[in-house]
């Protein structure tokens, strides 16, 4: 019994018959990351409300990729379905 080193067609042969595929092909790499938003990459924070923590309750975008979205660099925004501001 004999493996053939580590290359894409790897082979065991067993009694003199091959078996093409021996051991199970890697698996496909993972999709590529969706594209930053046109205002960049958000940042997150996390709120305390009644004692329960709500996850990602407002956003702000620290390094705005656009000109056009340079107004609201640094602005917190809120998540209107997580947190009541008033």
């Amino acid at each position: 019994m004999w493996l053939e080193g580590p290359s894409l067609s790897n082979r065991l042969q067993l009694a003199g018959a091959t078996c093409a595929d021996a051991l199970p092909p890697p698996p496909p790499p993972p999709p590529p990351p969706p594209p930053p938003r046109a205002q960049g990459v958000a940042s997150y924070y996390n709120a305390v409300i009644d004692g329960k923590e709500v996850k990602d309750a407002a956003w702000y975008y620290p390094s705005v990729t656009t000109e056009k979205a340079k107004p609201i660099e640094n602005w917190v925004a809120f998540y209107g379905s997580k947190v009541q501001v008033k």
